[in-house]
């Protein structure tokens, strides 16, 4: 019988070593989870737009070159940083485009800035309290928060839930589609909209290939699995067979609240 690996403090960032040594990031739903999210967040030419945890950088280009909007990019890696920049400024979009290193916990903005923030697969991984708490209070009156979150489709067994929990997994915690509206409301988002949909795994494959390139995504591959550490930790016989078995129980939800036009964000 498979047993996990021993829970460590460092599996809790396990993902973001994955995500910087590769140079892929995973949004699920891809692309069109993508495009649906900006479509029911309302993005528009001449907004402020805050891409958090903006990864290589494929939300910020779409956004910026087929919505004509503005944006600010934080991510936490300086190499995923890197790797944004390079596809701005090979997109031509530097002029609409900026990034900032950040933390999402207490990102470094003045209240009230922004017409809409989005984000993939980062609450999912943080204190999703005080994220969604910075959101709010960088959110103008109105704005609106866009969010694509790992979802539990259905009550997760106990060992699911402990492979990828904080304390002993691979150190991200889903929650229900309910669960995670409960998250918005406590920080003073009123949930407007949401769909929840189970991951199509063959779609991922293929838009990862088309947002990277073949060359880049079996190159990035390659790594992740030669690198000592990161396939001890994350590419592991465990993992794969948990992932296989409950594959069912996991899905993604796209997320929209809005920020009351009287509200100022939490204190």
């Amino acid at each position: 019988m498979a047993t996990s690996p021993k829970p460590t403090k460092a599996r809790e960032k396990i993902y973001f070593q994955v995500w910087e040594r590769t140079g892929v990031t995973e949004h699920m739903g891809g692309i069109e989870a993508t495009e649906a999210l900006a479509r029911m967040a309302r993005i528009a030419s001449g907004q402020l737009i805050l891409d958090i945890g903006c990864g290589t950088g494929y939300t910020a280009a779409y956004i910026a070159g087929d919505h004509k909007a503005r944006v600010i990019c934080i991510d936490l890696m300086p190499g995923l940083l890197t790797i944004s920049r390079e596809r701005i400024t090979r997109e031509g979009l530097d002029d609409r485009v900026s990034f900032i290193r950040a933390d999402a916990h207490h990102m470094p903005f003045r209240n009230a800035v922004f017409d809409r923030a989005l984000a993939e697969s980062v609450l999912v991984f943080c204190d999703k309290g005080r994220v969604a708490n910075e959101v709010s209070r960088l959110l103008k009156p109105g704005g609106l928060f866009g969010d694509n979150e790992l979802t539990f489709l259905e009550p997760p067994p106990a060992e699911l839930h402990e492979m990828l929990s904080m304390d002993r997994g691979l150190g991200m915690e889903p929650m229900t589609e309910n669960g995670w509206e409960e998250i918005y409301k406590n920080s003073g988002l009123c949930p407007v909209s949401r769909r929840v949909r189970p991951v199509n795994f063959l779609s991922q494959l293929i838009d990862h290939i088309r947002i990277d390139g073949p060359i880049r995504y079996f190159s990035s591959t390659v790594k992740g699995i030669t690198d000592v550490r990161l396939r001890k930790g994350f590419f592991n016989k465990y993992t794969g067979k948990a992932a296989r078995k409950f594959s069912s129980y996991v899905g993604y939800g796209l997320y929209i609240s809005e920020k009351s036009m009287t509200d100022d964000g939490p204190n």
